[in-house]
């Protein structure tokens, strides 16, 4: 089991901030896939009921510039999405919140992230909300194509259950 990093405090101001639509909150990448190293960041993405206000994302905002890459804690990496927008699966996905520290100095400055954010600048690449698949697998079917569960062998969409 790859080491896990202290996450109390990420989901606690998650629940704290958006209340009972919080659906699952999920630890993916190097933490769960075995290649955490000593300055890794934490990659959260948390599933939600409805889409955040503006008041939650400033929140989400103020409270992360205050623990992430702070007094030796793992910088975060927050991506919030709205169950309806995942389910049926689309891809890409719609992002409803995205927190980074490459977007910190725009943060300190009072810019609040608006959901779907447009693609963002990030050391060494493009991204809009969600990293480019690491599978080698098929592409997920686009919004123009109807859902069709994945053959045996096939990576399935996320899930996200009560």
């Amino acid at each position: 089991m790859p080491e896990q990093p202290d996450t109390g405090h990420l989901v606690q101001l998650l629940r704290t901030t958006l209340g009972d639509s919080v659906l699952g909150i999920y630890l993916h990448g190097s933490a769960t896939l075995g290649g955490l190293r000593p300055h890794s960041d934490i990659d959260v993405l948390a599933v939600v009921r409805e889409p955040t206000t503006h008041a939650q994302r400033r929140a989400l905002v103020e409270e992360l510039l205050k623990v992430s890459g702070v007094d030796g804690r793992r910088h975060v990496e927050l991506i919030v999405v709205v169950q309806d927008d995942v389910r049926p699966w689309r891809y890409p996905p719609t992002c409803d919140f995205l927190y980074g520290d490459w977007l910190r100095e725009d943060f300190e400055r009072g810019v609040t992230p608006a959901p779907n954010p447009a693609r963002t600048s990030r050391p060494s690449s493009r991204w809009s909300c969600w990293p480019t698949p690491l599978s080698t697998g098929p592409r997920p079917p686009s919004s123009s194509t109807p859902y069709r569960p994945p053959t045996s062998g096939e990576p399935s969409p996320p899930e996200c259950r009560n």
